[in-house]
């Protein structure tokens, strides 16, 4: 499962976020905005994800690993958004 958790991270955490900003840039976001745009795009998958996906016969096991590589991530990641989005629109 690391492929798929880790395509499945780069999309939502790096790949989502960036066409928030392309698209707040482009829509002329104030900074506050986009900052509220960039935090709910790279937020962490939610927890609900993973009762979900196995009450429902999903592989819950693969929706786990998810929520916790993201979450684990998200520090890091949501600080570098952080930075990026305060160099563009300062």
């Amino acid at each position: 499962n690391l492929k798929s958790v880790s395509l499945v991270v780069i999309i939502k955490m790096c790949i989502l976020p960036l066409v928030a900003l392309g698209l707040a840039m482009f829509f002329k976001f104030t900074f506050i905005e986009t900052m509220v745009a960039i935090i709910l795009f790279a937020a962490p998958t939610a927890v609900t994800t993973y009762p979900m996906a196995d009450a429902m016969g999903a592989d819950g096991e693969f929706a786990q690993h998810i929520v916790i590589v993201t979450t684990l991530l998200s520090s890091v990641i949501l600080v570098f958004w952080i930075a990026i989005t305060h160099y563009f629109f300062t």
